[in-house]
C-alpha cells in the first residue's frame, strides 16, 4: 500500500513540476533585433564573446540569438565604440570644435543580468559548457576565430589544419558597463579583495588603469583553461596535501604572471575566494584600441611559441581571446 501511495504520489508530481518548466517565461529572441545592453540588464553579466571588424555586428547578432533560441538565456550586445563616439563629440563640442568621429565598432555578447560576481562565476561555468554556436556570413568567410595546427614529421612541415575557437572558453564575469559607477567595489568588499592579495607581487590592485584584459583563470586547485592539462602535473610542482592544494591555484596565477613578464606583457594577478586570474594591461575604457593590439601581440607570441616548442603544443594555454576586465575600486 506504501508504495501505491508514493507511486500516485509521484504520477502527480511529475505533470506539475512539467507545466513549472514550461510555465517559465519564454525570452524574446526576434533574429532581426540587436538587443542592446542597458542598465536594467543587470549590474553583473557575462561577457560571451567580441568581435571587431566590418562583420563584427552581423555575428553578435545571430550570436545572441543562437543563445536566446537555444537557451531561453537573455543576451545583448553591445558597441564599445558608442560610448567612445559619444565622449569625443561632446569633448569636441564642449571645444567648440567641427570634427567628425571614425572610430571601429566593437561588439561584445553579454548574457545576464545578475546581482553580483558570485551568481555571474556560477553562470560562466555553465556558459562555457555551450558548444560552438552555428553561425554563417553570406560573404563565405568563416564566422569563427581559426586555431592553425602543422603537423611535423621526419621530413618537416606536413599537414595543416584549421579548427574553429569556441569563444564560450573565455567567457568572463563582467560588470554592466552602463550601470553607474561600474567601477566601485564595496567598502567591505575591497576591504576583503585586499586582504587576499596582501603580499602579492603583481596585484591586479595596483593596475592604475581601469581596465585590462582576462587571460587566464585558475579555480581553486584546479585550472580553468582552453588547452587539457594532463593529471598529476600541478600535483608534481606545487604538492598533492590539503593545504597546498588550497592555495595551488594563487601560486600558478603568480607563476604564470612573472612568465608573462619575462614575456615582455604587463602582467597582473586579482586573488579572490575560489579563483585566481591573471590579466594583462592597463587601458583607459573598455574600447580602448590599445586593447585590440595587445590582444594581437599575444596572438603572436602564443603562434611563436606552438612553432618552436618540440611537440607542436602550447604549454601557456591562455584564452584564445581574451576578455576585456575591470579593475577593482573602491567605493568612495
Amino acid at each position: 500500500m506504501r508504495r501505491l501511495r508514493w507511486l500516485l504520489a509521484l504520477t502527480l508530481f511529475v505533470p506539475a513540476m512539467s507545466r513549472m518548466i514550461s510555465a517559465a517565461p519564454q525570452v524574446e529572441a526576434d533574429p532581426n533585433q540587436m538587443y542592446p545592453v542597458t542598465p536594467q540588464s543587470g549590474t553583473w553579466l557575462v561577457c560571451a564573446a567580441s568581435y571587431t571588424g566590418s562583420d563584427g555586428k552581423e555575428l553578435a547578432r545571430q550570436r545572441v540569438h543562437w543563445i536566446r533560441t537555444k537557451y531561453n538565456a537573455p543576451a545583448f550586445t553591445y558597441n564599445r565604440a558608442d560610448e567612445e563616439r559619444k565622449r569625443l563629440n561632446d569633448e569636441y563640442a564642449q571645444r567648440g570644435v567641427r570634427k567628425s568621429v571614425r572610430i571601429e565598432d566593437q561588439f561584445a555578447v553579454f548574457v545576464g543580468g545578475y546581482n553580483d560576481i558570485e551568481t555571474a562565476s556560477k553562470a560562466r561555468e555553465v556558459i562555457r559548457k555551450w558548444p560552438l554556436p552555428d553561425l554563417k556570413l553570406d560573404s563565405g568567410k568563416s564566422a569563427y576565430d581559426l586555431e592553425v595546427t602543422q603537423e611535423f614529421g621526419p621530413k618537416g612541415a606536413g599537414k595543416q589544419e584549421s579548427k574553429a575557437v569556441n569563444p564560450f572558453l573565455s567567457a568572463i564575469p563582467i560588470r554592466n558597463p552602463l550601470v553607474a559607477k561600474q567601477t566601485a567595489t564595496s567598502s567591505a568588499d575591497y576591504a576583503f579583495m585586499k586582504k587576499l592579495n596582501d603580499g602579492e607581487e603583481f596585484s591586479l590592485l595596483a593596475n592604475p588603469k581601469p581596465w585590462t584584459l582576462a587571460v587566464k583563470q585558475y579555480m581553486g586547485a584546479s585550472v580553468v583553461t582552453d588547452q587539457p592539462v594532463k593529471e598529476g602535473v600541478w600535483d608534481r610542482l606545487f604538492g598533492n596535501s590539503k593545504g597546498e592544494a588550497l592555495d595551488a591555484g594563487e601560486r600558478q596565477a603568480h607563476e604564470m604572471a612573472r612568465v608573462l613578464r619575462k614575456l615582455g606583457f604587463q602582467a597582473w594577478v586579482l586573488h579572490a575566494k575560489q579563483t585566481s586570474v591573471v590579466t594583462i594591461g592597463g587601458f583607459d575604457a573598455i574600447d580602448d584600441p590599445e586593447m585590440e593590439k595587445t590582444r594581437l601581440r599575444l596572438t603572436q607570441l602564443t603562434q611563436q611559441i606552438v612553432a618552436s616548442s618540440a611537440n607542436k603544443s602550447d604549454p601557456l594555454g591562455l584564452f584564445a581571446s581574451p576578455p576585456p576586465m575591470q579593475v577593482p575600486r573602491p567605493e568612495k
